[in-house]
């Protein structure tokens, strides 16, 4: 819708000043702008998903910033707070009424609400998260602790996997005499592969048309309905940064190592981790599991919420637990499952291989890194909370403005954790591959680092400090490279990477905040001009850097104690 609005912002102006009071729009006009954004309201039944059409529209025309991070795959969480809000306001309520449903606030899911009194044959379990989430582990797990099918897409190997995972469901949800448990191992991380899903269970419940014999002679069918309980897995994605997930989620990958399919860690042939790579196409492709908005989800008559972060054995407990809640058939209840199977099932799932490995599939566009840099291996947080100092802001010898800026760093460092906005995933860029079309000094530099990652030499040791330099946007920590790692590197680039100044990025005050802030803070600080050779050239004046530095916040500083620390050389996109 973002993208038709852009096409058509002729047509969406007009209407703007044509429509009625400042802020709202009648069921007719957002109706003949849902087409303008190529949506046909006519066919949305549910007046839930109407509703939110209807208040997306709204929006879009009167507050198109409330959708600006969507882009970045961002900002949907609080996009949906939004519109819960408005959806139990006066006018959200005014609307629903309209809609033909005056008698109750909209629900979130129609079958949930009758669940509890009919008869299913069968219960289908279905994954929703990204890769690293647990899901064939906690399958293989739950296999072994109680009876129930399992189908992995992963497994098959014909060129359209859509189609055929669905006909394995379909396949052991059709088997009378299977467990009443299945499990669809797949990341259903999108919209429609859950759709694809709820599709075949209405198809179930209204009965198919099967062949009686099983000889090719055989004509004669009967109709075999079967009733089906639909069942989410979701994590609690929603909670973490984008960067956190991926830094989680890429150590489980590493890990396991060759025991997957398709995603091993594995370097493609520019120097990138390809799983790295993939990892984030699945994070900027994942949507949200959501009955109040997706007419998708709405057809899921349970839900159960794992933690991410959790450790295995506690979301197998706990997908033990609800399972038995849902109905005590499917799985023994807490406390008839002992310790010792437990940790069998366990076991048996981390012993996990598969039978078939394929080709790993990265797109032509990350084969390549976007820059190179120096992952460091350090707890962030800790460390920078270790180089305030104590809370109390009392630092011995120290001078009485040096006390206040330091208790002011550590009041901004305080709000970052807070916020939950320190860097995760801390690295010093070291190139970027813009710089190598600029500077034979950097090109060199990339072709270097480009060649260490290949050949698996990658350590590095980095010096972090002493300044510690921050404004109201964004905290960076000075570092360099030790002598020793910038020794290993051919003669002409040594002295270079052993002098050049550059910085880690310890945290930003929102998620608007572009990395790059970090970068010309430290310029700024420093007075120097970026240079397209090093990333700290020589002195010149003080400058600005527009719009990329809060020119209006001021910069604060403070010399901490240096540190050595270890980082790994990466390829990163």
């Amino acid at each position: 819708m973002l993208h038709e609005k852009s096409l058509n912002e002729p047509a969406v102006k007009k209407h703007t000043s044509s429509s009625g009071r400042k802020g709202t729009l009648s069921l007719a006009d957002s109706e003949e702008l849902a087409k303008l954004f190529k949506v046909n309201v006519k066919k949305i039944h549910k007046p839930e998903t109407r509703l939110y059409i209807h208040w997306v529209v709204q929006e879009l025309l009167h507050r198109p910033q409330t959708f600006e991070l969507w882009q970045k795959n961002r900002g949907i969480v609080a996009t949906r707070e939004l519109f819960f809000e408005w959806r139990n306001s006066d006018q959200g309520l005014k609307i629903f009424q309209q809609l033909g449903s005056a008698s109750s606030k909209p629900t979130r899911s129609a079958a949930s609400q009758h669940e509890q009194d009919q008869h299913f044959d069968k219960t289908l379990l279905v994954p929703i998260g990204i890769p690293g989430c647990g899901k064939t582990t906690l399958a293989i797990a739950l296999k072994k602790l109680t009876k129930c099918s399992h189908t992995q897409s992963d497994d098959i190997t014909t060129k359209k996997t859509g189609p055929a995972f669905i006909e394995n469901v379909k396949s052991l949800l059709m088997d009378k005499s299977g467990p009443s448990l299945v499990i669809a191992d797949k990341n259903n991380h999108l919209k429609s592969h859950r759709a694809a899903l709820v599709e075949l269970i209405g198809k179930l419940n209204e009965g198919i048309q099967v062949k009686k014999g099983k000889g090719k002679s055989s004509r004669e069918t009967e109709l075999v309905r079967m009733r089906v309980r639909l069942v989410a897995v979701t994590w609690d994605l929603d909670a973490y940064p984008s960067a956190e997930l991926h830094q989680i989620a890429a150590q489980r990958i590493e890990q396991r190592g060759e025991h997957h399919q398709s995603l091993r860690p594995e370097l493609t042939p520019g120097g990138l981790e390809a799983h790295d790579a993939i990892l984030w196409r699945f994070l900027k492709t994942y949507e949200e599991f959501d009955p109040d908005i997706n007419p998708e989800d709405q057809e899921f008559g349970r839900t159960i919420r794992l933690k991410f972060a959790d450790s295995i054995e506690n979301n197998l407990k706990d997908l033990c637990a609800e399972l038995h809640r849902i109905s005590p058939g499917l799985v023994a209840g807490e406390g008839t499952v002992s310790q010792s199977e437990m940790e069998a099932a366990l076991e048996l799932a981390r012993a996990y291989k598969p039978h078939i490995k394929k080709e790993m599939k990265v797109e032509g566009g990350l084969q390549h890194p976007r820059y190179f840099g120096i992952k460091l291996e350090i707890n962030l947080l800790a460390l920078v909370a270790e180089l305030l100092g104590k809370q109390d802001g009392r630092c011995d010898g120290e001078e009485e403005d040096k006390k206040r800026v330091r208790a002011a760093g550590r009041r901004f460092f305080g709000e970052l954790v807070s916020n939950g906005r320190i860097t995760p995933n801390p690295h010093l860029t070291l190139v970027h591959q813009n710089q190598t079309e600029e500077s034979e000094g950097m090109k060199r530099m990339w072709e270097t680092c480009q060649a260490r990652v290949l050949a698996r030499k990658v350590d590095m040791q980095l010096q972090l400090g002493p300044m510690l330099i921050w404004n109201d946007r964004v905290m960076v920590l000075e570092a360099r490279v030790s002598a020793q790692s910038a020794g290993q590197l051919p003669t002409d680039l040594s002295p270079q990477l052993e002098s050049t100044r550059y910085h880690v990025t310890v945290g930003t005050a929102n998620e608007s905040i572009k990395p790059v802030e970090g970068f010309n803070l430290l310029h700024r600080f420093f007075c120097t001009t970026p240079s397209t050779t090093s990333s700290s050239s020589q002195p010149t004046g003080p400058t600005t850097h527009g719009d990329d530095v809060n020119d209006d916040g001021q910069v604060h500083s403070i010399e901490l104690k240096t540190m050595c620390v270890n980082g790994t050389l990466k390829g990163l996109a």
